[in-house]
């Protein structure tokens, strides 16, 4: 990660955002409806399956 964009994080959180990054993260679909059951599918992960340390280890759904 280059200086400069360890400094637009820093700003980004200075300014009070919620910041979440895709390192190395680039799909390319080939349709519409790949595009959409994918949003879908990160959009269950995120809820339903992602733990998080400040919901004292459980998924938004769980806490």
């Amino acid at each position: 990660m280059s200086y400069e964009d360890k400094v637009q994080i820093y700003e980004l959180r200075k300014q009070g955002y919620s910041l979440e990054m895709f390192y190395g993260y680039e799909k390319h679909f080939r349709s519409l409806e790949d595009l959409e059951q994918s949003i879908v599918d990160y959009i269950d992960y995120y809820n339903n399956k992602r733990i998080k340390v400040k919901l004292k280890g459980l998924s938004p759904v769980q806490y």
